[in-house]
């Protein structure tokens, strides 16, 4: 019903699904509207339209200057809407602020939260992953670290880290010497995939909005929502190190590409599930199978309270960037240092196989 709609114009706001009414004793087969948009049906028409439109020949030209000028004139419509976001944030921060009956406490809950995420994101960022580089290369992990303040200052200046992405290619080259063949492979993989900051931010969120709307957060309730992406990270890592021969590059890589997917898992099958238990008391896993929707439309209770965050999360977001970042830094380290045999073994190779081709 959805893969060839009757209305492609219907189809952008509305699906088609099957209902059952009994009439007269019997369930009688209905077809039905609900919102939504029939992504199917207008991927379907797309092709099919634009497979014809193909075999016009020049007579194509008139509908494709069309919708290049429709796609200019949504570009600018695009445009004045980016324009007037920061006012349109503002006026929903401000109508919200203004219906906070305590302003005092509200502003000292919401200093807490920021506090307790960057002290978080600090603790991880100049203890833990410092740790995990000593404890792998036994080398001075701040004599690393020192080395990445220009790319680390470029993300917290522009909250992006595809942004000090190619200030990071550069460190690693030039400064610490970290072999291409790691950095252009595990860099662009977690500059995607690799959320650390992310992981941490989304319990502190959980923990806030809980307290926020008057519920009483025990230590055991704080304790499994910081525990349970942690036990299956600790999991994982007790693996890897039970492993006593890693001697393809490859492997190792592949294990740094799992560890980051299994991460991503973890929040998006069990973190996300945990808020939606903590607030409905429902099984999370039922409301899952039915359809994906955005996180504020799942968590409707959210609505009213997740936009305090956003008066801060400029800042937030700034600090969970240089978190990610340095985090994909360590890894490439690391990997490095368990590759660096099988890494040198495979130049000596490609050397002795150029040498044989330039004899002959």
């Amino acid at each position: 019903r959805n893969l060839v709609p009757n209305n492609i114009f219907q189809a952008t706001f509305q699906q088609t699904y099957t209902d059952y009414v009994e009439h007269n004793g019997t369930l009688k087969r209905v077809l039905k509207q609900r919102d939504g948009t029939a992504t199917l049906g207008i991927i379907f028409f797309c092709i099919v339209f634009g497979a014809i439109l193909g075999t016009l020949g020049p007579k194509k030209k008139t509908v494709l200057e069309f919708f290049q000028t429709v796609y200019t004139i949504m570009l600018k419509i695009l445009l004045i809407a980016i324009w007037m976001t920061p006012i349109g944030v503002c006026s929903v921060i401000t109508s919200k602020l203004i219906s906070i009956e305590d302003m005092t406490v509200t502003m000292r809950q919401l200093s807490k939260f920021v506090a307790t995420s960057i002290g978080g994101f600090l603790v991880y960022h100049l203890i833990v992953i410092q740790l995990i580089y000593f404890l792998f290369t036994r080398k001075n992990p701040y004599k690393y670290y020192v080395n990445f303040f220009p790319a680390i200052l470029t993300a917290f200046a522009t909250s992006s880290k595809s942004a000090a992405l190619p200030i990071t290619f550069q460190v690693m080259d030039e400064k610490v010497k970290m072999s291409q063949q790691v950095t252009r492979f595990v860099l662009p993989i977690g500059n995607s995939i690799h959320m650390t900051g992310l992981a941490q931010f989304i319990p502190i969120c959980v923990i806030f909005i809980a307290q926020m709307r008057g519920m009483d957060v025990t230590l055991g309730l704080t304790m499994n929502i910081w525990m349970t992406p942690i036990g299956v990270c600790s999991v994982i890592t007790s693996k890897l190190i039970s492993i006593e021969d890693m001697t393809v590059t490859m492997r190792q890589l592949s294990k740094f590409v799992a560890t980051s997917i299994g991460g991503f898992l973890v929040y998006h099958l069990i973190v996300i599930q945990l808020i939606y238990f903590l607030f409905t008391r429902k099984n999370p896993y039922k409301y899952y199978v039915n359809f994906f929707p955005a996180i504020l439309t799942a968590f409707p209770m959210m609505e009213c309270l997740h936009i305090i965050l956003f008066a801060v999360d400029w800042l937030v977001d700034r600090v969970r960037t240089t978190v990610n970042l340095m985090g994909d830094c360590y890894a490439v380290a690391v990997v490095d240092h368990l590759s660096r045999h099988e890494l040198q073994d495979s130049v000596d190779d490609y050397d002795e196989e150029a040498q044989k081709t330039s004899d002959l």
